[in-house]
């Protein structure tokens, strides 16, 4: 487990965020986490024994130290290296085992930051609902997600903020909690058109989803069918090439997908 002083709990400026971070109250503040592949060495030397699968690369030159040994008759080592691969002595692999020394140019050109740390903080309303969540990653720009909800919990609204630009989802429901229109827009104004409209059949299963444009037509309109168990059987047409996206179903008897 890293020490704490691995996290990057001081390496963005969040002075600006930890004022808006309400209602914590023991709840998931910030979570810290690093994503990406490893760095790769620009040299490296190498000494130790394998008796399996091993792997190393680097981006200018690879050395052997002493002892490098390959041990186990069915072991498989490879080295790549950009520039230049130096087997020294010491170097000794058993018979049937197998060993892989390649150059690679492309290696060369691998990237040298390594795994990008990426750290949440997260804001709650007074019923415990997520408001905002900031996210901060290394060469990126801030990304600030907000949520508005009604209330029975299903959200109303979204934006996300990256940098200077903004983009907003509104979600309008009936009186069952159904959600049944979709409207995006880029300002903070809900358009009077929705994007997406949802019908649904007597036992509350969608029954068709409608995508619009910004005329108020519909472009695509997309019908869901259930069986007799009102398991989803059918989207769209699997026979017709008119839609973007179809999908046809069948079920072992226990009702898992075949």
């Amino acid at each position: 487990t890293p020490q704490a002083a691995d996290y990057p709990w001081n390496r963005y400026d969040i002075t600006g965020i930890t004022g808006q971070m309400r209602n914590l109250k023991g709840r998931l503040a910030a979570n810290a986490y690093r994503s990406g592949a490893a760095a790769i060495a620009d040299d490296d030397t190498l000494s130790g024994q394998y008796d399996s699968g091993a792997s190393f690369s680097a981006r200018n030159t690879l050395t052997t130290g002493d002892p490098f040994e390959v041990t186990a008759p069915g072991g498989n080592v490879t080295l790549r290296a950009g520039e230049r691969i130096t087997l020294k002595p010491g170097f000794h692999a058993q018979n049937g085992s197998r060993f892989t020394a390649a150059i690679d140019t492309a290696l060369l050109n691998a990237p040298q930051g390594g795994k990008q740390w990426r750290l949440e903080l997260f804001s709650y309303d007074y019923r415990g609902r997520v408001e905002k969540k900031w996210i901060f990653t290394d060469g990126l720009p801030l990304i600030t997600y907000s949520y508005e909800h009604n209330s029975q919990n299903a959200v109303t609204k979204t934006s996300v903020e990256v940098g200077t630009e903004s983009f907003y989802h509104f979600y309008e429901y009936d009186r069952l909690g159904q959600l049944v229109r979709v409207y995006t827009s880029t300002t903070d104004n809900q358009p009077s058109e929705a994007d997406v409209v949802y019908a649904y059949n007597p036992v509350g299963a969608v029954d068709t989803l409608r995508y619009g444009e910004s005329g108020g037509g519909f472009t695509l309109e997309l019908p869901y069918q259930y069986n007799l168990r009102e398991w989803l059987t059918d989207i769209g047409n699997v026979g017709s090439a008119a839609l973007p996206f179809n999908a046809r179903y069948s079920y072992f008897g226990n009702g898992n997908i075949q």
